[in-house]
């Protein structure tokens, strides 16, 4: 054997084993590292409100109220709204692809399909959507409990974090992690008063068009708007399907509503909310949005621009890391 060649040691193959079976596992417990994922940035994003309440009660207490002032909301949603959603979807559906029927240009599959014969057919799997929707359920408490522990327990778990580092590089690595915090706590928190705003003023505008189900297409187009790039545009795509079926005008009024609202949160109601804590290019938020949809699906698009604005903190860091270390 020559003499520059070396034999692959039992040491290496152990590691490589090592290496294979952590990922292995990791991929295995994907949904829980997800899970843990989405609760660490919703943390993030209530935890300079509930420090703020800190200064008068207990961690335990302050936690337990920002919580319960973020459930009312969808409380209130689920016992005033939901009902009325619920019984106005089939109709909207049938009335629907009742529009979508009298498009010449679109395929044929898409224009005979039957909702009411789509949803009798498929009964028979009321079981799977049931455990599709107590596991989906499950997986919000979960997260919701994991948010709450994640908050009260902040700087002991930071602690454990920093231990992992040596001791000149932990006050770094915790202004590093700050400032990540910082981004992603802000753009939840905007993401979500915007997507309110959104529903409020599409809800207004459709209400004075006369649109019909004017309330679950402003819903729609709020929730939508929640996804990043490409959520504003098919948000707003049912709405001015329904306008077109009144008359071309109100259609045509629908995309002015639209396109206006548009304009006014990219150039008015972002800035002022964000304030530059999203500052990364369009090229960069395009391919963060693609890979997260295409890996997470919605809930990935939708998480991707704040971890994608997190990089260049982190990569400063590095930086930063590399010059005290040359």
């Amino acid at each position: 054997m020559n003499e520059h060649e070396h034999p692959l040691s039992w040491q290496a193959l152990g590691r490589i084993v090592t290496v294979a079976l952590a990922v292995y596992i990791a991929w295995q417990a994907i949904n829980v590292l997800v899970m843990i994922l989405i609760a660490l940035i919703f943390a993030t994003a209530i935890y300079p409100i509930v420090r703020s309440f800190h200064r008068h009660m207990s961690i335990i207490a302050s936690a337990t109220v920002v919580l319960i002032i973020f459930l009312i909301p969808a409380t209130l949603f689920g016992y005033f709204i939901l009902p009325n959603l619920v019984k106005e979807t089939p109709d909207l559906l049938k009335t629907f692809y009742g529009i979508i029927s009298q498009i010449s240009f679109l395929p044929e599959t898409i224009k005979n399909f039957d909702v009411s014969q789509y949803f009798s057919e498929n009964t028979s799997s009321l079981f799977n959507y049931t455990k599709l929707a107590l596991s989906g359920l499950l997986e919000t408490v979960t997260i919701f409990f994991m948010t709450f522990y994640f908050v009260i327990d902040h700087e002991r778990l930071l602690g454990i974090f920093l231990d992992l580092f040596p001791k000149n590089e932990r006050k770094k690595i915790s202004g590093m992690l700050d400032e990540v915090a910082q981004v992603n706590g802000k753009y939840i928190r905007g993401n979500l008063v915007i997507s309110i705003i959104c529903t409020v003023f599409i809800f207004v505008g459709l209400l004075l068009l006369h649109v019909p189900y004017a309330l679950p297409l402003a819903i729609f187009a709020g929730v939508l708007d929640l996804l990043p790039l490409v959520g504003s545009f098919l948000g707003a795509v049912p709405a001015i399907i329904f306008a077109f079926a009144i008359s071309p005008s109100t259609g045509i009024f629908v995309i002015a509503l639209n396109l206006f609202y548009q304009q006014l949160e990219n150039a008015v109601i972002s800035p002022a909310i964000y304030n530059k804590a999203l500052n990364i290019s369009s090229a960069l938020s395009f391919l963060a949005v693609v890979v997260g949809g295409g890996l997470f699906g919605v809930l990935g698009a939708f998480l991707a621009l704040p971890l994608a604005a997190s990089i260049p903190v982190m990569l400063r860091y590095l930086h930063d890391y590399s010059e005290r270390n040359a």
